[in-house]
């Protein structure tokens, strides 16, 4: 923890020692504080009412041309209806689930970009969970927007929560062309780097098209990922499972995995002085090997954006979607004789008050068809507060 807070006082003094004289402001900080309320209508495990929160604070130092920092603290406190005992295998609360969840945990984000031409490069500690937010239409990381994983920061298995490494995105005209590669461990709650790249790396290459319709916007990517990890081999799980000698295969490990994904944002409605005020259509549909990653195959479709419908709200904020997860067929198979896996449906909805732009006010409600077989339909109801400092 010393070697990083030197490091870290290091680099901010050589980066203020040599800001730029500009119109842009060399500090920017924001803070967001978000807090939920959830009760659990109906289904299985826990169904008291849970209260959590999460604290998020922005900074951003500028110095030399087109060179910055960011710091991304946060801090989460709590309850949450994650892994409650309702049957729901991915989280339910995005926001509340990271740095740790259901447990009070202070992490911190930390990288330097550097802007060549129109290309950037960003190294360090990243969190990628503030990079989903930034999604057109249905963007919000769980602190805005939707809640549930799914919808708001789709699993990609191969890119943790939190990672260590580098992201080079290069736009032109008429697409933009991401980049990433990092340390295949999840760097959620790691100041070392003693044990960096132990385990291999894993990375993704993103392809973003913008096609309008109708004067619209619209964005289409396609997405390939992949890791040099070594994960368990999920043909082994019966071993887990069974004592050996009963005629369990033997514990191994599989190196590798990938993902191929396509998603698409595209608004129906868009205000002219505002491009990215509006609603649109989302959807996604992603593919994984089945071994050694956990999943299968995944989807997702909805409507979500600001309701034209409502002039007299302009910045409020609202979202209908629908997922499924399916979970590794070889993972189902090995778990077959005690614990019977299904797919994961969900469906949610959510109605955001915008207040001011410092305070908004979320209803939210999720409807969920556990992957576990047995395990009751899940139905959640709460709200979101947010306000912005």
């Amino acid at each position: 923890m010393l070697r990083f807070a030197s490091a870290l006082s290091l680099l901010l003094a050589t980066a203020s020692a040599a800001a730029a004289e500009d119109d842009e402001p060399r500090f920017t900080a924001r803070v967001d504080l978000t807090n939920f309320g959830t009760g659990q209508l109906a289904g299985d495990g826990d169904t008291d009412a849970w209260f959590s929160g999460k604290v998020d604070a922005y900074i951003r130092i500028r110095g030399w041309e087109g060179f910055t920092i960011d710091l991304q603290p946060e801090y989460t406190y709590g309850r949450n209806p994650n892994n409650s005992g309702n049957g729901a295998v991915l989280p339910v609360n995005t926001a509340a689930a990271f740095p740790i969840n259901n447990k009070a945990d202070f992490d911190m984000a930390l990288s330097v970009s550097q802007r060549i031409d129109n290309a950037t490069l960003t190294l360090g500690k990243i969190n990628m969970v503030t990079r989903a937010a930034a999604t057109p239409i249905l963007g919000g990381g769980g602190r805005e927007g939707f809640q549930a994983l799914m919808l708001a920061a789709p699993i990609s298995f191969n890119t943790p929560p939190m990672v260590l490494g580098g992201l080079l995105v290069v736009p032109t005209a008429r697409t933009q062309v991401a980049i990433g590669l990092w340390d295949a461990q999840d760097a959620t709650n790691r100041t070392d780097l003693h044990d960096a790249f132990q385990n291999g790396v894993s990375g993704f290459a993103t392809v973003t098209v913008r096609r309008p319709w109708r004067g619209r916007m619209g964005f289409h990517s396609f997405t390939l990922g992949g890791t040099t990890a070594h994960s368990l081999d999920l043909r082994s799980v019966p071993e887990l499972i069974f004592p050996p000698g009963t005629g369990g295969a033997t514990p191994s490990q599989r190196q590798g995995g990938w993902q191929a994904r396509y998603a698409f944002q595209q608004f129906i409605r868009q205000d002219p002085a505002q491009p990215m005020r509006g609603w649109g259509v989302f959807g996604y549909a992603s593919l994984w090997d089945g071994n050694p990653t956990l999943g299968r195959w995944s989807m997702a479709l909805g409507v979500a954006g600001n309701p034209t419908f409502a002039p007299s709200r302009p910045d409020d904020r609202f979202g209908i979607g629908y997922y499924r997860f399916a979970p590794s067929s070889t993972l189902k198979r090995g778990t077959e004789p005690v614990f019977p896996l299904s797919d994961e449906h969900g469906l949610e909805l959510f109605y955001t008050f915008a207040f001011s732009a410092h305070f908004l006010l979320t209803a939210n409600v999720q409807f969920i068809d556990p992957a576990p077989r047995g395990y009751a339909n899940d139905v959640f109801a709460g709200f979101r507060t947010n306000i912005k400092f």
